[in-house]
């Protein structure tokens, strides 16, 4: 019943750009079919509304025809480029396989099938496979072809088709939302007020289907792939999310008390995983991920819950050893790709970076002269609380 309700919640997200056109049609119909004698005064304003209605939903549906919905940021792959990945994707599965359209590499940590669409009307859309190259980079390229084929495979039911519907509602509304929000016409204002209702009362509803999607298909990988080797990929996809945002990132952040200009840090991710993220290190997040409840987000299990219901009950730490797959896939194009993402990137970030660098500048100044007053008198009051703010935010830990 639940999945049935939410394939026809699902359906209702339709009319939120389709509803402009077929009301545009039904009024014209009735005007065309209402030509007569004069009307009434009544029948006048009745009249100039519907000519109201009808113009406006015409001009929400030019509106949404023109819309271009660009494809994710990242470095698409050429059609030599692919090749390696495309002999990855021919899985020997006896299921359903979503291939997609595109392949774009993105500097996030991901292997995601996303439904891209045209225009404003969900018809017709683009698929496409988004490769992270930290995920690339972190797994083999045995554990990235379990990724793709998680990502690409479905098991052939009714309840999976009900499942992936409502994936990929979720994911066109998010899309949606994100190119209405920039934009300032009153069609976008209208389409992003009309998404973010929808979402808000959709993701709350669809959370458990989300959460069925992910387990439906790791319970699908075990029937296809050594359990082993599933709960290896698990390993090491859950060891690079928390390594990414606990370790990579805030030191790449933290290089703008010193550095002018952004790094290149996807030049300098191979590197700085293999010197950070050591064995103890990966022994101790492992348990701790055996342990994570749900942080407001049913929409996706915990390690746990997968585990279970794979009828595992440890995990170890995956081997990360080795050749990976960026450099098994992508093969002579790896540089250039690494090349272009950092390029991007490092223009996006400039003003922000430049910014927080100024201010740092700021505080180490402030700081050298509060150390100065230090020396020459005793200092108290609010400097004396600053004095320890920025020694805390900017000098090393013994030092400060």
């Amino acid at each position: 019943l639940y999945l049935s309700l939410t394939a026809l919640f699902t359906l209702l997200g339709q009319p939120l750009s389709l509803g402009f056109p077929l009301v545009a049609r039904a009024v014209l119909v009735d005007l065309a079919g209402s030509i007569g004698p004069a009307p009434s005064a009544t029948g006048w304003l009745g009249l100039v509304a519907q000519i109201g209605v009808m113009v406006g939903a015409g001009l929400m549906t030019v509106f949404l025809w023109r819309q271009k919905i660009p494809l994710p940021l990242g470095r698409p792959l050429t059609a030599e480029e692919r090749l390696p990945l495309d002999r990855l994707m021919r899985l020997q599965v006896d299921t359903s396989v979503s291939h997609p359209n595109e392949v774009i590499v993105t500097e996030s940590h991901q292997i995601a099938l996303t439904s891209v669409p045209r225009n404003g009307f969900a018809l017709f859309n683009r698929r496409v496979l988004l490769l992270g190259l930290p995920t690339l980079q972190t797994l083999t390229k045995d554990q990235a072809k379990i990724g793709v084929a998680h990502t690409l495979c479905r098991p052939n039911t009714l309840k999976d088709r009900l499942l992936r519907a409502a994936v990929l509602q979720s994911d066109c509304a998010h899309q949606y939302q994100a190119v209405y929000r920039i934009q300032h016409t009153i069609g976008a204002r209208i389409m992003a007020a009309l998404y973010s209702l929808f979402l808000s009362v959709f993701e709350s509803w669809s959370q458990p289907a989300l959460r069925w999607d992910v387990l439906e298909r790791d319970s699908l990988m075990n029937r296809s792939v050594s359990l082993d080797n599933v709960l290896e990929f698990l390993a090491a996809d859950a060891l690079l999310r928390r390594y990414l945002e606990e370790m990579f990132w805030p030191a790449i952040a933290e290089t703008t008390k010193h550095d002018a200009q952004p790094p290149h840090p996807q030049a300098m991710f191979y590197r700085m995983l293999r010197e950070q993220l050591t064995k103890e290190i990966s022994n101790q997040w492992i348990a701790e991920a055996m342990h994570e409840t749900h942080s407001g987000d049913d929409s996706k299990p915990t390690l746990s819950e997968r585990l279970a219901e794979l009828g595992a009950r440890r995990l170890d730490p995956p081997n990360l050893g080795g050749e990976n797959a960026a450099e098994a896939l992508l093969r002579e194009a790896l540089s250039s790709i690494i090349e272009q993402l950092d390029k991007t990137w490092r223009q996006r970030m400039r003003h922000h970076w430049q910014s927080e660098y100024s201010k740092h500048a700021e505080n180490r100044a402030r700081l050298s002269a509060l150390r100065r007053l230090a020396v020459t008198e005793c200092i108290h009051g609010q400097d004396a609380i600053e004095l320890a703010r920025l020694a805390k935010h900017l000098l090393p830990s013994e030092e400060a």
